[in-house]
């Protein structure tokens, strides 16, 4: 799509093509508002980005996993991680921006949007038209700009003040300046950047300030979806009437979410491909740097696949009816390979749908042929009379893993103990209105053969969908809120 002048506001046919795929047919006020916001960092801790309103953890809890990821398992991180601020907490704030950047578009240089009111002059941007495709080549219409400023005439955001249009410091103070989304989206201008992570993260760094003010959020989600590329994001999404952001509510959908977390917008998040009433549709292929649980697989509305439920890295984002959390640990055995084992239990858990610790004898040779177990009829019949002497028509999952995966089991310890932390972002959900990590003493123990659950809060819940013995302890008895 061709562009007449670099001062004219976004094409019509691209401006209405994002807002229809992000927003769907009509952009609310009330919600439009929601979003209007910057990366930020709460006063009380400096590590932890601050959502004022329901709606944007879409972007700011994964934005803010990256940025865990970055401070804790980073080359450069540092054991005081809690404390960084100033210049260092820019830096890894950049970094993980960037990463989710080459992450969605791996093969092409990614496309910083940003909000042009007096911060830019057009010869220093030009309006974007269409996001590119699959394939590495920026389309028509889409110029290449270059930034003239010198990175250091741009204030960080630990120089911010409450002076400067558009970006004063919201991290002491919740007031927003209040836009029209009409005014916004024909004011948006676009710089493509280079593929490197070092030259995005200089691009990256000199409009800081501006993803840190007024509407941030969105322009980094814009500068990620058209990095993405309109296009390839419908191809991955399987429902093309169902809008990133749901219209009524402001809630990311989940095709927003897997996309910041794993690159793709797929909708599901199953492993791999499942075929359901002849559709084929499409889960999450491999592991990626960050996981997901949700409390929605507890209430038996999903099953999440072992990919995101074991990420590289132990971040897990947490999923309720309407927020996004984030549970981490600096443990990284709790993502380590899948055992034997363990990938036994899984396989168990796919036969026991309730969770219930056991399985009926019917399924017992279908899960020996899954496992590669000798399955003929006359030894299946051996092993079912071996593990169910009462002929009560089960098989607990206890039985069957000392039956034949003995060895290995008793190779692991029977209590494993890690330190994990909470995040919500949301001071309203947080003791006190401080948004603080919350932090607590975990076990996971063996499987009982009756398990008596004692904790109905959401979050153990939650985490019972990966873990089916774990206990928690939290740090002074405050138990972290998952919306």
């Amino acid at each position: 799509m061709a562009v007449n002048s670099a001062s004219e506001s976004v094409a019509e046919k691209t401006l209405a093509e994002l807002i229809q795929l992000l927003w769907g047919s009509e952009i609310r006020d009330d919600v439009f508002q929601r979003w209007n916001q910057g990366f930020v960092f709460s006063e009380d801790e400096p590590t932890a980005l601050l959502q004022h309103d329901g709606g944007p953890c879409a972007v700011i809890a994964p934005v803010q996993a990256f940025l865990l990821k970055n401070l804790l398992f980073s080359t450069a991180s540092n054991e005081n991680w809690r404390q960084i601020t100033g210049p260092e907490r820019d830096r890894v704030l950049v970094q993980s921006m960037a990463d989710i950047l080459q992450l969605v578009s791996p093969n092409m240089g990614p496309i910083i949007v940003v909000y042009s009111s007096g911060l830019l002059s057009s010869a220093d941007c030009v309006v974007p038209q269409e996001g590119p495709a699959s394939g590495s080549q920026v389309p028509d219409g889409l110029s290449q700009a270059r930034e003239t400023k010198d990175a250091s005439e741009m204030p960080s955001i630990s120089r911010r003040t409450s002076s400067e249009p558009g970006t004063q410091d919201l991290s002491s103070s919740p007031k927003r300046q209040r836009f029209s989304h009409e005014s916004f989206h024909l004011k948006l201008r676009c710089i493509n950047c280079c593929k490197d992570s070092k030259g995005l993260c200089v691009e990256i760094q000199k409009y800081l300030h501006v993803f840190c003010g007024d509407h941030g959020v969105l322009q980094f989600l814009y500068s990620i979806l058209l990095t993405k590329g309109l296009e390839q994001v419908k191809r991955e999404m399987a429902d093309l009437g169902e809008a990133l952001i749901d219209p009524t509510h402001g809630h990311g959908s989940q095709s927003l979410i897997n996309l910041l977390i794993t690159g793709k917008a797929v909708p599901h998040v199953w492993d791999n491909e499942m075929e359901i009433s002849g559709l084929k549709l499409q889960g999450i292929t491999c592991k990626s740097n960050i996981g997901f649980l949700t409390l929605l697989e507890h209430f038996r509305y999903c099953e999440v696949g072992w990919h995101l439920k074991n990420p590289i890295y132990p971040i897990w984002l947490l999923g309720s009816e309407t927020h996004l959390t984030i549970l981490f640990s600096q443990d990284k055995t709790l993502v380590g390979e899948e055992s034997t084992e363990q990938f036994a239990r899984r396989m168990f858990g796919g036969f026991d749908k309730e969770g219930r610790g056991f399985i009926t004898v019917d399924s017992l040779e279908p899960l020996m042929k899954l496992l590669n177990l000798v399955s003929v009829p006359e030894y299946v019949k051996i092993v079912a009379q071996k593990l169910d002497p009462e002929q009560l028509g089960v098989i607990t999952l206890n039985s069957f893993l000392e039956e034949f995966y003995a060895n290995e089991k008793h190779r692991q310890e029977a209590v494993q103990t890690f330190t994990v932390y909470h995040y919500n972002g949301l001071p309203r959900s947080s003791p006190n209105n401080k948004v603080q990590y919350a932090e607590a003493n975990c076990a996971i123990m063996e499987m009982p053969e009756v398990q008596m659950i004692s904790d109905f809060s959401q979050i153990k819940s939650c985490l019972l969908t990966k873990w089916p013995t774990i206990e928690l302890t939290w740090k002074n008895d405050l138990i972290p809120s998952l919306n």
